[in-house]
């Protein structure tokens, strides 16, 4: 066991396959891909995992000095297989898989990590991988909708049995599964990418420093054609707190009262923020010409030509008619969290289990309101305290929030000691958390999101614990 310890070549080379496969998932088309092969592969891959899981799980063990808020991850785990057994009635199977990744998650990838003194460049291997997954899944995406390529395929007939591709109903849906997850995971390698273009910026190496720069423009103008409001809402909350943070530093350096630095620090910021503003307005007037004008092009060469044309285009806009015909500022969504709230209500203490949620629904409360649109709870707060109870929310709540506090304070208070890299996963880790009001994100799915959030959790941990005992 201690030479598997100390040779961590399988479980990293594990991570990144993993990645890689998730990577794949999120695109829209792969759901037109046979199941038998995704089924094939996930089910190798969560073998896999959870002999990972198993491994971590007796190094966590016998160590000596423990983390006592990890312990509250084996309490959530214990509160999902109780809720899974005492729905069991409902289903049993689609849960014991979610519960087996969601181990693999949180012990398998995040223990791991968290206990490798080199946790930074494991991350960076990762990184290199959703930065250049994500390029070609977004350029992709982006020729779409310079052609105006749209494509539905309907598979059931469920009101949400389709897969939308390209760009329609005035959003960018492109090739990824869902445009809310791709805007995300876009704002996500924008971070990332302007981490590494920092990091090279003196290198000599000119394809590197071009490949981080127009990656940032290719996820720049992914986020915006989305039309995801919660993902730009979340870029304004990653560029101010990047701003904030790195103008307190420069502050701090000059030695003046903390109260002062606080102080300039958030005015500046602001004017940080205004002028993304003005330069995200400004960028999304060019994006919406771009296929107006090419059509037009077109339109003129084929008059020229003395050639018919069946039907012209019309004007390209980027607002979203079910937001602007719509009254309800949150898009359904407090309606859906009242409705979690009452199936809630029925089972407080052990929930429905996550993936029986919509059949106990129907069951117990059909004229709710999630049980008759056969909707999703788009909050992952709201869906582990529907799903796993107080049993499983509180320990989940007490450790996230713990451990956000913790690695928050410690780095405005160790700032010369943590490097930039740090600041960069602690912004993608305050995202991906943010994003979890909107979204089901982090916990009890099986995402490229849930995986970043426990890698760099994992790593963020790690890496304060071994800076603070060098100092």
């Amino acid at each position: 066991m201690d030479n598997l310890k100390n040779k961590p070549y399988l479980e990293k080379s594990y991570l990144l396959i993993l990645i890689f496969a998730l990577i794949i998932r999120s695109m829209n088309i792969y759901s037109l891909l046979p199941s038998t092969l995704d089924s094939i592969l996930f089910t190798f891959l969560a073998f896999v995992g959870f002999i990972v899981v198993l491994f971590e799980l007796y190094i966590f063990l016998i160590e000596k000095h423990k983390d006592w808020t990890d312990w509250l991850i084996v309490i959530f785990l214990a509160a999902f297989l109780i809720s899974t057994i005492l729905n069991r009635n409902y289903g049993i199977t689609s849960n014991l898989k979610l519960l087996v990744w969601n181990s693999i998650y949180t012990i398998g990838i995040y223990q791991f990590i968290k206990r490798q003194k080199n946790s930074f460049s494991i991350i960076d291997y990762i990184n290199y991988i959703v930065m250049i997954g994500m390029f070609l899944l977004s350029f992709v995406s982006l020729v779409m909708y310079i052609i105006q390529y749209s494509y539905v395929f309907v598979y059931g007939p469920g009101p949400r049995d389709h897969i939308r591709i390209g760009f329609l109903e005035s959003r960018l849906f492109g090739v990824f599964g869902d445009p809310n997850y791709g805007a995300t995971t876009a704002l996500v390698t924008i971070v990332l990418c302007s981490y590494y273009l920092f990091k090279y910026f003196n290198t000599k190496n000119f394809f590197i420093k071009t490949f981080f720069i127009v990656n940032i423009v290719v996820q720049y103008f992914t986020l915006l054609l989305t039309g995801s409001r919660s993902a730009l809402l979340l870029s304004y909350l990653a560029f101010g707190f990047i701003a904030f943070s790195i103008i307190f530093y420069k502050q701090g350096l000059k030695k003046t009262s903390t109260f002062k630095n606080f102080l300039y620090s958030c005015v500046l910021t602001l004017l940080v923020l205004f002028g993304y503003l003005i330069v995200q307005n400004g960028t999304k007037d060019v994006l919406v010409t771009i296929p107006n004008k090419i059509y037009s092009t077109l339109y003129k060469t084929e008059e020229r030509n003395k050639k018919t044309i069946e039907e012209k285009k019309e004007p390209i806009s980027l607002d979203r008619k079910d937001v602007v015909d719509n009254s309800d500022i949150s898009n359904m969504r407090f309606s859906i969290w009242n409705s979690s709230v009452e199936i809630f209500k029925t089972s407080p203490i052990y929930g429905t289990s996550p993936r029986n949620l919509l059949p106990y629904a129907h069951d117990k409360l059909p004229n709710t309101f999630i049980s008759q649109k056969s909707i999703v709870v788009h909050n992952a707060f709201f869906n582990v305290l529907t799903s796993v109870g107080l049993l499983g929310f509180i320990p989940f709540m007490v450790f996230l929030v713990f451990n956000g506090v913790k690695i928050i304070f410690c780095y405005y208070s160790y700032q010369k000691e943590l490097s930039l890299q740090f600041l960069t996963l602690l912004t993608v880790e305050i995202v991906l958390v943010m994003s979890g009001m909107f979204n089901n994100e982090i916990i009890l799915v099986n995402t490229v999101g849930s995986f970043l959030f426990w890698s760099y959790l994992g790593a963020l941990n790690g890496n304060l614990k071994g800076s603070l005992r060098n100092e």
